[in-house]
């Protein structure tokens, strides 16, 4: 794992094999309750909001809003919420 980004927020879970890293623009910002899964790479001057989950091996180039799930390469948002205390429901 290597971490290099402007903040880290509290309660954040990083599991193995995952960079956070700079690219164009700077470093990352990271907000609370994020749960990065193994083998994402989140790169660049980007925000991720609070509650996030971004699921394995994930791309992440843009900035995600809070209360968001994201996938793939690029990442996707595929679910959201309102808050941490709401059921996640799918984008479509």
């Amino acid at each position: 794992t290597i971490v290099f980004c402007k903040s880290l927020g509290e309660g954040c879970c990083i599991n193995q094999q995952v960079t956070i890293g700079t690219g164009n623009g700077g470093a990352p910002t990271i907000g609370n309750r994020v749960r990065i899964y193994s083998g994402a790479k989140i790169i660049g001057g980007i925000t991720i909001g609070d509650d996030v989950i971004i699921g394995a091996n994930c791309v992440v180039n843009k900035n995600i809003p809070s209360h968001s799930v994201v996938v793939g390469v690029p990442a996707k948002i595929v679910k959201k919420r309102i808050d941490e205390n709401c059921p996640w429901k799918s984008v479509n």
